[in-house]
């Protein structure tokens, strides 16, 4: 039989798939493809090119302690949080002013190039052919919707093109098409794998929705919708897996990298939590008379 895993998009959030490869790997589950949305498809490609989520791990490590983390200049988009002064309150306000003045002249904030050289020091291969494990990573047409789906070729170019967070990270632009990060069309890719693989498990790493007093300002709403929008998507691209892993405490802003560790811990945690319940449903499908209502048509 084979499995598949699809990975979604979170940004910082999925470092909570290195956690999740760990138990799966540690429970010798085996994958037999995977599809991953931009930080599933960074996660999903360093998996599919060493079988080693320890590795993976340690790389990232590395990656955050390196000028090429360091120049794409996350650590400015976390928002502050807690008690601040009315003095920071004023300079969070100019900062937004000149942030939404500039973003009327700009693409981005940061070049694709800055992207590129971070994926490829993630990367200990160029391309898919390279791989252990068949991949698919999923980007997005700005202009047209479509979602590219791509399997071979430029690892690396693909990777760059599934984790351009719009706004922020320039778009490749190619013929008629503005590639984005591939979260803004398919925030959880599992479903293109339903013709490769026969059991699907889907890691849902959306960020929480949690209940708040809006301020009622056009930001606001503006903002919040977005957050509806996509949190509902997620949820339902992620249920078309057979089994589907929600990690707990997803709050994280997607710019909190320094938040490893936990978010590393909440995968382990996670799965082990669902890993006998997997294991039951995978041994679930296999079974003659699963096979027989399957045969029939019967869910």
């Amino acid at each position: 039989m084979k499995i598949g895993l699809g990975l979604g998009g979170g940004g910082a959030r999925g470092l909570v798939h290195i956690g999740i490869l760990q138990v799966l790997h540690a429970n010798k589950i085996p994958l037999s493809v995977i599809a991953g949305t931009s930080a599933g498809a960074i996660v999903g490609a360093m998996f599919a090119a060493t079988r080693d989520p320890a590795w993976i791990e340690d790389r990232f490590k590395k990656f955050f302690n390196h000028d090429v983390f360091k120049n794409l200049g996350t650590d400015r988009m976390v928002p502050v949080s807690g008690q601040i002064s009315p003095l920071t309150q004023f300079a969070q306000k100019v900062r937004d002013r000149m942030v939404i003045a500039l973003s009327m002249k700009r693409s981005s904030i940061v070049k694709k190039s800055r992207l590129k050289d971070a994926i490829s020091f993630l990367m200990p291969v160029a391309t898919f052919s390279e791989l252990l494990v068949p991949l698919k990573v999923v980007a997005t047409d700005l202009v047209s919707s479509d979602t590219f789906v791509y399997s071979e070729g430029d690892l690396v170019e693909a990777v760059v093109q599934s984790s351009s967070i719009p706004g922020y990270i320039e778009p490749t632009f190619k013929e008629d098409s503005v590639i984005i990060d591939g979260g803004i069309g398919m925030p959880n890719p599992v479903s293109l794998l339903a013709d490769d693989a026969d059991f699907l498990i889907s890691v849902d790493i959306k960020k929480e929705l949690t209940p708040h007093k809006l301020d009622l300002n056009i930001y606001d709403i503006l903002q919040r919708s977005e957050e509806v929008t996509h949190y509902k998507l997620s949820s339902d691209l992620a249920a078309q897996a057979h089994h589907v892993v929600r990690p707990k405490g997803m709050h994280y802003h997607w710019a909190e990298f320094h938040e490893m560790d936990s978010l590393v811990n909440k995968g382990k945690a996670a799965m082990e939590e669902n890993v006998q319940q997997l294991r039951n449903e995978i041994k679930t499908y296999l079974s003659y008379f699963s096979r027989i209502k399957r045969w029939f048509g019967i869910q």
